[in-house]
Order: structure tokens, then C-alpha cells, then sequence
């Protein structure tokens, strides 16, 4: 089967034996020759006395390849970018926060302490007797005292390793809007002949 692009003229009317390229039932008998060429490729009608013709509405033709054989129907002329269209990348985390503010605790271990020093020497002299009233009597001479003195023995236990949640998404783009795929173009009318 092969197609002629009919350019010879420029008229208000379809002069026979052409037909309008409009997905338009036509009857097998009337279209005898078309119909044995083209058969039900673009339409079965009724299955019996009647078949569809090619619908050029909205589409352009294209050639025949591997990968296109003759009849086939493209897709959609608008396209979703799912991620799987997408190169590897990676988006700013924005902006991130711990769900418990990062909060924690430390032990300490106070196994307890005094405090010391030393008295000075008191002002007495080399030594003597106090008597008391009850004619007894107390012996002094000069001496000091001692205070042990020591550390607090306090110490801090170091944070045990452990995990913050983190809440927030990194930056939205995009909203998945379809976008056209067709090229630049001129709308025509295609016919096809029928004898």
C-alpha cells in the first residue's frame, strides 16, 4: 500500500474517488479495492459490510521502520516525567531538626571527701602548769593540729552512644505537569484514494 501526498490543487471540495483520512466507516463493497488493501487495520465496523478508514486527527504521518510498522498508532503527544526519566541527583536537605532537640543526660560517681588544712602554732609559751580551782592542774606547752585534706573524687560518666530521630523533607520541586511532546507543525487534511 502506498500513500500520495495530492498537492496538485486547492479546492473547496474532495473530488472523487478520494475520502477524507477521518476514521469514517465506508462499505466494503462501495471501497472494494481500498478495502482489500487496507482491510481492518484502522477499524473493524460492523465485521461484516462495513470498515473504518485511517484518522489523521490530531496526528502526522511517519515512516515506516523497525520499530513502526504500517498501521500503528502512536502514543499520546503529552508526556509525565516519571523518575525513572531522570538522571542520578540528589536534592538540599533544607532545613532538619531532631525530634527531641537532641536531649541527654550525664551520671557522676561522688564516693565522698573532706576538706583539711593545719592549724598554726598557738601563742604559748615553751611549757607549764595551769591549776584549777579544784587544785588540779593541766599541763600545755606549745603544739598544733592537723586536718587531713583530700580531693572530691567526683567523676562524670561520658555520654553512652545513642540516636536522635530526625523530622523534615528535603527541598519540593516540580509540580508533574504533562508537557507536549510535537514539534513544530502546519495542520493539513490527508485524503486517501479509494479506486
Amino acid at each position: 500500500m502506498t500513500f500520495t501526498r495530492w498537492l496538485k490543487k486547492i479546492r473547496h471540495f474532495l473530488p472523487l474517488p478520494w475520502l477524507l483520512c477521518d476514521g469514517a466507516t465506508v462499505a466494503r463493497i462501495k471501497c472494494e479495492h481500498l478495502f482489500s488493501v487496507v482491510g481492518t487495520s484502522y477499524g473493524v465496523g460492523d465485521h461484516q459490510t462495513i470498515f473504518n478508514l485511517h484518522d489523521f486527527h490530531g496526528r502526522f504521518s511517519l515512516g515506516v521502520g523497525k520499530a513502526s510498522p504500517v498501521g500503528v498508532l502512536g502514543e499520546n503527544n503529552t508526556v509525565e516525567l516519571t523518575t525513572k526519566h531522570l538522571p542520578s541527583h540528589s536534592h538540599s536537605a533544607d532545613s532538619l531538626s531532631t525530634l527531641v532537640a537532641g536531649n541527654h543526660s550525664h551520671s557522676y560517681q561522688d564516693p565522698g571527701h573532706d576538706h583539711g588544712g593545719r592549724t598554726g602554732n598557738g601563742q604559748f609559751d615553751a611549757g607549764g602548769y595551769k591549776l584549777g580551782k579544784d587544785g588540779n592542774r593541766n599541763s600545755y606547752t606549745e603544739h598544733s593540729h592537723t586536718i587531713s585534706r583530700d580531693t572530691t573524687h567526683i567523676t562524670i560518666e561520658p555520654v553512652k552512644e545513642n540516636e536522635h530521630q530526625i523530622e523534615g523533607q528535603p527541598t519540593i520541586a516540580g509540580s508533574g505537569k504533562p508537557f507536549s511532546v510535537i514539534p513544530p507543525y502546519q495542520t493539513v487534511i490527508y485524503i486517501i484514494y479509494t479506486d
